[in-house]
């Protein structure tokens, strides 16, 4: 019962370290499109790309943790 008492906060603050990884990264890219937009349009869309990209990747990974993965190929 320890075991599971001692594992559970780690693997909370690995999801916790994950989020503000990804959280910071999210805030960077945002960050560089809004100061690129008014002068290289191209560059604040390939921030804006990455940061879309990142989201989406980590909205299927949490969903693949919850178990809610349907799985198989796509149509």
């Amino acid at each position: 019962m320890e075991l599971v008492q001692t594992t559970a906060p780690d693997s909370s603050s690995a999801a916790d370290q994950q989020f503000h990884l990804v959280a910071n990264s999210l805030a960077k890219l945002l960050d560089t499109a809004r100061r690129e937009l008014e002068h290289d349009r191209d560059a604040a869309k390939a921030s804006l790309v990455t940061a879309s990209h990142i989201l989406q990747a980590e909205i299927e990974r949490c969903s693949g943790a919850n178990g809610s993965t349907t799985g198989g190929l796509a149509a």
